[in-house]
């Protein structure tokens, strides 16, 4: 078996403006799990396992499920923290989370519905955690108290706004370190 996340990538200048941001609280809190594990993105639905040979067929019975799903905008916003990381399959992290924040509207919340439903039917190795939450993390995992604390102070007064047009998920093969190795996509038509 093998964990695949379905997750959509921040390509672009979000994406590199978002790296940006992690380097920058890297530095001021001694955290880089952002900067070692994963490219810049959100997580929208829960991560499956599955054999190699059966992700041919859930990308097929996604794409189907998605097909009447047009692109659509989403509005990022602004810097937010949690002291208690949600998510039982994350108990060996830290429990601080730094992340920018992403409004739900009813395109995203189908979005996300319809991937639940879909992920439903396989072993999960990660399950997302309801209601939907959407937020790009920009420091986690080895984040101390102190390192939390920093970034709060930080970031209190500092904004966030993009747009951003979500045209397609992934579902990543990521190696034990989470990096991407391959994955599916699955463009919104």
């Amino acid at each position: 078996m093998t964990n695949y996340s379905q997750i959509i990538y921040l390509d672009g200048d979000l994406g590199k403006e978002v790296r940006e941001i992690q380097k920058n609280l890297s530095d001021l809190t001694n955290s880089y799990a952002c900067l070692n594990i994963r490219e810049p993105h959100f997580t929208i639905g829960d991560g499956i396992a599955l054999d190699d040979k059966e992700i041919d067929k859930y990308s097929e019975q996604l794409k189907n499920i998605l097909k009447d799903i047009k692109p659509f905008v989403i509005e990022i916003k602004d810097y937010s923290c949690m002291e208690k990381l949600r998510g039982k399959s994350l108990l060996w992290f830290s429990p601080y989370v730094v992340y920018i924040g992403i409004v739900i509207n009813k395109e995203l919340q189908m979005l996300s519905e319809l991937i639940k439903g879909a992920s439903i039917k396989y072993p999960l190795w990660y399950i997302q955690s309801w209601p939907y939450t959407p937020h790009i993390t920009i420091a986690f995992k080895d984040l101390t108290k102190e390192g939390f604390d920093r970034a709060k102070k930080f970031l209190d007064q500092k904004t966030f706004a993009w747009t951003f047009v979500v045209d397609r998920i992934h579902i990543a093969k990521e190696d034990w370190n989470w990096k991407r190795i391959a994955y599916k996509t699955i463009n919104l038509q």
